[in-house]
């Protein structure tokens, strides 16, 4: 068995390697809105991206900074996208590109599947009851460089140490606790449960099921839930309320927000006929740091 294994993981890596163009964003099964609403990927997403917003990077300057008593740089303050978070309703399809980190990883014959089918899930007692797939995607360095390109202080930005490789980090489709409901790993304090993200809705439980009139913020929250989720069980950030920011990436580019403010001008241009059933949310993190001079 473990032969076969290995058999399927060589095949699936010279694949990769022997066709880096092929459009691996390019899946059936979902009712043709991956070919319709993003018919560039991912690429697309992060060619939509203007870093020079400033209400996304927001680069400020807070003064001198000192090593052993020594002014050795700038401190500075900025907003840097870490991960795009993709909330669908179409399970196994996603406008993430494949990498080897998804490849070797145990839940590689899921990732691979790819043969979408409409989730069911909306009961017909509650018409703004949805259930959603979600899927985060871990940014690459050249990724993240991809959409600051341009930046002045670009060099600073991504000192940090960024992965080098893109995966998707998380999967519902992996978790029978996203689908049911039930939320497994929540905390049992009940004051916890009254956890409220902004003013897009309550944090737990964190699964796949959201009520909420407006398509665009239940995604958001659907994308916070999410991240919260995959930074429990993993070294990932968690996003924090009205401090981090998530930006609508598609199907239309929007602008970046703090997490949890009104979504009222998201609501009019992130909407795009024929493409509601798949969102995707690109998270920039809050940081703080010492820039040396010279970057």
């Amino acid at each position: 068995m473990f032969a076969v294994k290995r058999t399927v993981v060589l095949i699936l890596l010279l694949l990769l390697v022997s066709l880096p163009h092929a459009p691996v964003h390019a899946l059936t099964g979902d009712g043709g809105t991956l070919s319709a609403c993003y018919p560039g990927g991912l690429d697309q997403v992060l060619a939509g991206v203007n870093p020079f917003k400033t209400e996304c990077a927001q680069f400020t300057d807070l003064g001198t900074c000192y090593c052993a008593g020594v002014p050795c740089g700038r401190m500075v303050s900025f907003w840097l996208p870490m991960y795009a978070i993709e909330i669908t309703g179409h399970a196994n399809t996603t406008v993430f590109p494949f990498s080897v980190r998804d490849v070797v990883s145990p839940d590689a014959l899921l990732g691979m599947t790819r043969q979408g089918s409409m989730v069911q899930g909306e009961p017909a007692s509650g018409v703004n009851t949805k259930y959603r797939e979600a899927h985060l995607y871990e940014l690459s360095r050249t990724e993240i460089l991809k959409m600051l390109a341009g930046h002045p202080r670009i060099a600073c930005m991504t000192l940090m140490n960024l992965s080098s490789t893109g995966r998707t980090a998380f999967k519902s489709e992996a978790r029978t606790d996203w689908r049911m409901g039930k939320d497994l790993t929540a905390s049992l304090n009940p004051t916890d449960m009254l956890t409220k993200v902004g003013a897009w809705g309550y944090l737990f439980p964190r699964t796949g099921w959201v009520q909420h009139p407006s398509n665009v913020t239940g995604s958001l929250l659907l994308a916070f839930k999410t991240q919260h989720l995959a930074a429990e069980l993993s070294t990932l950030s968690k996003p924090t309320v009205y401090v981090d920011k998530y930006e609508i990436g598609g199907p239309v580019p929007g602008t970046c927000y703090p997490i949890g403010t009104p979504t009222t001008l998201q609501e009019v241009s992130a909407n795009k006929v024929g493409c509601a059933d798949r969102i995707v949310v690109l998270f920039w993190k809050y940081i703080t740091t010492c820039c040396p001079y010279g970057t």
